[in-house]
């Protein structure tokens, strides 16, 4: 996950103030970006095989949904609950809900 060979350079570019300071603003942003995605991944993993299966599905990472007794739109909608507690109570991304 840290190491994205997509980066068309933006990592490398940066921008200045007044001539005084240096700021790679692109940087310090894309630390930010890693930093909720580690967290939200840890959340998804924290949750039921069930719901982390659904989540997984939902966002076209598992095809198949391998639970034939539930219904996978009941199971949507309650791990997407459960998942948005967990977001909520987390310190990297509760200043998303706030």
């Amino acid at each position: 996950m840290r190491a994205d060979d997509r980066d068309l350079g933006a990592a490398g570019m940066k921008l200045t103030g007044e001539g005084v300071y240096e700021r790679d603003v692109h940087e310090r942003q894309r630390a930010a970006d890693l930093t909720v995605g580690e967290a939200v991944n840890a959340m998804v993993d924290s949750l039921a095989m069930r719901d982390r299966w659904a989540i997984y599905k939902s966002q076209g990472i598992a095809l198949a949904w391998r639970f034939p007794n539930t219904r996978y739109e009941d199971v949507l909608m309650a791990a997407r609950n459960e998942l948005e507690k967990k977001l909520r109570n987390n310190l990297a991304t509760r200043l998303y809900w706030t």
